[in-house]
Formats: C-alpha cells, sequence, structure tokens
C-alpha cells in the first residue's frame, strides 16, 4: 500500500526535480501506484505543467514558457500553482530565473497580499524555526494577479473607502 500514498504535491516535486522523465521514471522515484502518475500525468499536460516529448517522455514547462513568464508575480503565481503546497522560500527556490530576481521582501509581500485577499490558506501555520507552508484558495488561471497601487477616496465619516478611479470586480456600483 506505500505506493498509493503519494501526494499529488510529492509528485510535482519529484517532476520539477528530474525535469525530464517517463511516467515509469516517476513512478520509481515516487514508489507510486501507475494509475496514480498516469491520472497526475493527463492533468499536468492539460494545464501546462508538462509537455509531451516524443518516446513516452515528459517535461516540466520552464518558468520563462508560461503565463506571465518574466515577471515576478507570474514566476511566483506559476510556482504556486505547480507545488500546491508552498513555503516562500519553496517559492523562491521555484521562482527565480536568470532574467527575473525576486527579493525576498516582494515575495513575502505577494503571499501576504494574496493572503490577505483569500487567494491564499495556511495549510501549516509557522512554528518555531518552520516558515509557514500555504496552499492555493482560489486558483483563477495561469495569469497572475497583480499587486496595484490605485488612488482612492477614503472617507473616516462613513468608515471606509467611497471613490476609486477603476471599478471593483464584483461592485455594482
Amino acid at each position: 500500500m506505500a505506493a498509493d500514498r503519494a501526494s499529488e504535491a510529492h509528485l510535482r516535486r519529484v517532476a520539477l526535480s528530474l525535469g525530464r522523465f517517463t511516467a515509469e521514471d516517476l513512478e520509481r522515484a515516487c514508489r507510486a501506484a501507475p494509475k496514480r502518475v498516469t491520472d497526475a500525468l493527463i492533468r499536468w499536460v492539460r494545464s501546462g505543467f508538462v509537455r509531451s516529448e516524443p518516446e513516452a517522455r515528459y517535461a516540466v514547462v520552464e518558468l520563462s514558457e508560461g503565463a506571465g513568464a518574466g515577471t515576478r508575480e507570474g514566476n511566483l503565481w506559476r510556482a504556486m500553482r505547480l507545488l500546491g503546497t508552498f513555503s516562500v522560500v519553496d517559492l523562491l527556490a521555484h521562482s527565480r530565473t536568470e532574467t527575473v530576481a525576486i527579493p525576498d521582501r516582494f515575495a513575502r509581500d505577494y503571499t501576504r497580499t494574496l493572503m490577505t485577499a483569500g487567494y491564499l490558506r495556511v495549510a501549516k501555520p509557522a512554528a518555531r524555526g518552520r516558515e509557514a507552508v500555504y496552499r492555493i484558495a482560489r486558483n483563477t488561471g495561469p495569469a497572475a494577479p497583480v499587486i496595484r497601487r490605485l488612488a482612492a477616496l477614503v472617507d473616516p465619516n462613513l468608515g471606509g473607502v467611497v471613490w476609486t478611479p477603476i471599478p471593483v470586480v464584483g461592485d455594482a456600483s
């Protein structure tokens, strides 16, 4: 039964470390059941995490090839979607490329903003010597949510924002 215990997140991490692989390579490396690996590969090809190659091989799609490629937000969002569960350190390890530098503070701020907006949930709270682990709660697609600083009129007498130059999604006014 140990072969059936490979989680989706574990399969993804192993696939990321392998880069190019066959289904059998992934089964062996994860000690996973063939059906679990086949089902995961079908989902991954559809989502763009891997691409199918000749001779029954698969390749993890590089961060530079996906939606939002070349931006800090795009690389972080893509890593979040691919990893399943992650800490900020995990994100940085899987998001930085030769052409996209991502400061630690930016990754932490982006993660905090996505948490506040309801896009992420805490999977494991931070503990002594260990960072919090997150998971996506609202996966709206491959294009990364982007933080924008906007002008707004705040009236403390009314208790909040009364005007923005851009309507808020879902706002009836």
